[in-house]
């Protein structure tokens, strides 16, 4: 995984100024890439790209890279490259950068249909001077843009960015219908006004004929019951074992759930050399039950070097907050980040730069069937949407800007996020529908947090779960396969049962565990402290109303702690940005 900035032009040659601020942008995500920086240059474009060395610590893998018709800079890796090699003949020193280039010399944007990886890629096509930014299929690797007038900028990390002086107030529709929708909102917008995602599946394509956005590839397929255990197990094992690949040290996140644990059993099992695993634990007396059964697993297998990484209530800090609100570039809704950074800071420090993770099974599996009443729900309104997420997100309608809190608004939220994604999918198949959903939302929320808590300690986050081979199968079963005698993601634990102890495969899905409210004492008194400045804060008044701060004036703590710490959470998320002085 790497760091991509760059700005195309399609008229006007680039000024010096741009490209200093290409650099500076270059700078500013070195964290993704710290082993080398490269920069190509012409008359219209200027692109960046910051190396972190994972198949390769040579030269060779230096980037862009440029042939006589192309540049390319890769973010991510291609699993499949090595029999792309052998498949086009390809000299045997080409990595995977190489392949794209010349698979796109070769096929022009088709050769999209030959790769199978985690990517953010842009490609500049000399010939047609025509730009094309490209995000991998489910979405794990990170990329966004902002068009201006006949430029488009763009980065793996918004703070590329902001050396050219384009990034200019929050999103604050967004921050609301995060707050409201939690994960369920698309993820097209970031939380920068103007500022886009390039959507999973899709590519843009940038040039003076203008700006066209094109779906090349999406989850949904015919329906088939003919697809065996034997074979989604095979295609998980495969699409583990690829992940593995590269020069760099591999280590897996053991959480003690069902996908990390299932994961990690594979890697033991496929390794002849020790496996390098991470289990978060917290104080005394917090929920560790994922610590008790990440043990089951290293029981089973002798080979797993079982790392304890603990998390401690001082380790809720103010200044952690702010680290990690820069890094994740959104409002830290929960402290579940602060573990998910320790994770990976713990993994950099002792030389690991590959870590893999469970992430993606749920939202394809239906792992949240019983955490969301949408799965009971045959039929699927905006306003059952509205009032489960009003009940147990936004508390009390009363705490917000009228705009926000209007029924209207909270209605029309719901169902626009209906239209667009599951009503999109097959609605005889209720659960697929959701599934679909859950996929182009609430899974890129999930994987953006990885991307951004791993690259900030310069590791990349391998997710098997997300290979879209195996994604297709899921979606080519129906939805009732997946949740037989009313259990939750039946299939994956099925096949889970050759390699993890019985007690983890018949678990009850449980998320990733969040420590509790004893954690908040730190931040509470920081919004407390704070409770005047934030009360006539320009922006903190867009969301919220007098309501609130008569309530932290009086330091009442009439609401539930996990929302004093989204209020803390996005008031940071302004400061750190420089959006309020």
């Amino acid at each position: 995984m790497c760091g991509i900035v760059g700005i195309f032009d399609t008229n006007a040659p680039l000024n010096e100024k741009l490209i200093e601020q290409t650099k500076n942008g270059l700078n500013k995500i070195k964290h993704r890439g710290p082993d080398f920086s490269g920069l190509y240059l012409n008359c219209h474009i200027a692109l960046g790209h910051a190396k972190l060395s994972i198949l390769d610590f040579s030269e060779r893998s230096n980037q862009p890279v440029e042939t006589s018709n192309s540049v390319i800079a890769l973010n991510g890796e291609i699993y499949n490259y090595k029999s792309l090699i052998f498949q086009f003949n390809m000299p045997d020193s080409f990595i995977d950068a190489h392949v794209i280039s010349f698979l796109y010399d070769k096929f022009g944007i088709d050769f999209l249909s030959y790769i199978e990886g985690d990517f953010a890629l842009a490609i500049y096509d000399k010939r047609l001077n025509k730009l094309f930014l490209i995000r991998d299929r489910l979405g794990v690797k990170q990329l966004v843009y902002k068009i201006c007038d006949d430029k488009i900028y763009f980065s793996s990390e918004v703070k590329g960015l902001i050396p050219y002086g384009i990034v200019k107030e929050p999103n604050i529709d967004k921050i609301f219908r995060d707050l409201y929708l939690w994960f369920w909102d698309s993820k097209c917008e970031t939380y920068f006004k103007d500022i886009y995602h390039v959507n999973p599946g899709e590519y843009i394509e940038f040039s003076q004929n203008g700006f066209k956005k094109c779906e090349y590839w999406t989850p949904l397929n015919q329906i088939s019951e003919n697809i065996s255990k034997d074979e989604i197990l095979s295609r998980l094992e495969k699409a583990t074992v690829s992940r593995l690949q590269g020069v760099a040290k591999s280590a897996t996140l053991l959480s003690g759930g069902l996908d990390s644990s299932l994961l990690t059993a594979i890697v033991a099992k496929n390794s002849k050399q020790p496996v390098f695993s991470m289990t978060i634990q917290y104080d005394k007396n917090e929920n560790n039950i994922d610590f008790q059964y990440a043990q089951d697993v290293v029981k089973k297998y002798p080979n797993i070097i079982h790392n304890t990484v603990h998390v401690s209530h001082d380790d809720i800090s103010v200044p952690f907050l702010e680290k990690a609100t820069y890094h994740m570039e959104e409002v830290i809704w929960d402290k579940v980040y602060f573990s998910m950074y320790r994770n990976y800071a713990f993994a950099a420090q002792n030389g690991y730069r590959i870590v893999i993770n469970g992430q993606g099974s749920d939202e394809v599996w239906l792992g949240y069937y019983y955490d969301f009443p949408y799965y009971q729900q045959q039929n699927l309104t905006p306003r059952f949407i509205k009032d489960y997420q009003l009940k147990n997100y936004l508390i009390n309608d009363k705490l917000y800007n009228s705009h926000f809190a209007s029924e209207r608004f909270l209605l029309d939220t719901a169902d626009k996020c209906l239209e667009n994604f599951y009503q999109k999918a097959d609605l005889s198949d209720h659960l697929n529908a959701i599934a679909f959903w859950a996929v182009k939302t609430y899974l890129q929320n999930n994987l953006m947090q990885e991307d951004r808590m791993s690259m900030a300690n310069s590791v990349e986050c391998r997710v098997p779960f997300t290979d879209y081979k195996f994604v297709e199968m899921a979606f080519s079963l129906p939805g009732n396969k997946k949740i037989e005698n009313n259990i939750e993601k039946s299939i994956i634990k099925e096949i889970a049962k050759g390699y993890l102890p019985e007690g983890i495969v018949n678990r009850r899905k449980q998320a990733f565990v969040n420590p509790s409210q004893n954690y908040n004492a730190i931040i509470m008194k920081y919004l407390y402290d704070n409770s005047d400045k934030i009360s006539h804060s320009y922006y903190m008044n867009k969301i919220f109303s007098s309501y609130l701060w008569e309530d932290l004036k009086n330091q009442n703590n009439a609401l539930p702690s996990d929302l004093y710490w989204k209020i803390a959470a996005i008031y940071q998320f302004l400061l750190t940005f420089n959006f309020e002085e």
